[in-house]
């Protein structure tokens, strides 16, 4: 099994919580309480792709500067402001 196809995009649910959705595969992959304090993942797959977010995000940010193709470059730039909220 894989994980749920992206992209993934999180939108307000609750009073103070995210939901993450795929959109294009009308797929929640994760949900949180009316407080926002937790969320349960229906799959194995997506549950370690998330907890694994962080690692990657910091491989990411080291990887950029020895990234020679300036279009893979881009979509590290991309991927990282979207990670930290500044690809909005």
């Amino acid at each position: 099994m894989t994980h749920t196809p992206g992209p993934w995009m999180h939108i307000p649910a609750g009073r103070s919580g995210y939901a993450i959705c795929a959109p294009a595969t009308g797929s929640v992959v994760t949900t949180a309480d009316e407080d926002g304090r937790y969320g349960v993942i229906d799959s194995e797959q997506d549950a370690l792709l998330i907890a694994a977010a962080p690692e990657m995000l910091e491989a990411l940010k080291a990887a950029l500067p020895w990234i020679d193709s300036v279009v893979v470059a881009g979509k590290v730039r991309d991927a990282i402001a979207n990670a930290t909220g500044r690809g909005q």
